[in-house]
């Protein structure tokens, strides 16, 4: 921790590589991958190609928080494109990031339009999507997609 929260401190672009690759460790990573803003986006996007789940919904999540940050046509689009792909992967976690993506723009009335867009997605996960928590015996993504298509249904 104390090593990553030193790389972190630094004003350095050259520790980008290092911060991407402690990414999924915390708060001090991402808040040091962040202070870079846009010159971080790529080494983070590239991390979408890693075999780990966790660094992948990590990468996405990271990259939707840079992208945030710019606010505009082209970045909207991306954000969409990053959730698009995340709601499908077939891993427990990348589903989970995008629900969460999505809660998170759904009270931001720009994205509301292109949410709508996402429904089918959501339906289908309300309805479908596999992950059984072992600890309750239930299926949270359901939950939250369902929770999500009435917030977006409303006018």
């Amino acid at each position: 921790a104390l090593a990553i929260e030193m790389v972190a401190s630094l004003n350095d672009e050259r520790a980008i590589p290092a911060l991407v690759g402690a990414m999924t460790t915390g708060g001090m990573a991402a808040g040091g991958l962040l202070k870079f803003g846009e010159k971080a986006l790529r080494p983070v996007l590239n991390e979408l190609n890693n075999p780990n789940p966790l660094v992948r919904s990590t990468a996405v999540s990271m990259a939707i928080t840079i992208l945030r940050t710019k606010n505009d046509p082209a970045s909207q689009a991306q954000i969409f494109g990053l959730i698009r792909t995340a709601i499908r992967d077939p891993e427990y976690v990348l589903r989970s990031s995008a629900l969460y993506a999505i809660e998170n723009l759904s009270d931001q009335q720009p994205f509301m339009s292109v949410l709508k867009d996402l429904m089918p997605a959501l339906q289908d996960i309300s309805q479908h999507d596999p992950y059984l928590s072992p600890l309750t015996s239930r299926y949270p993504l359901r939950d939250r997609a369902a929770k999500l298509l009435e917030k977006i249904a409303k006018p």
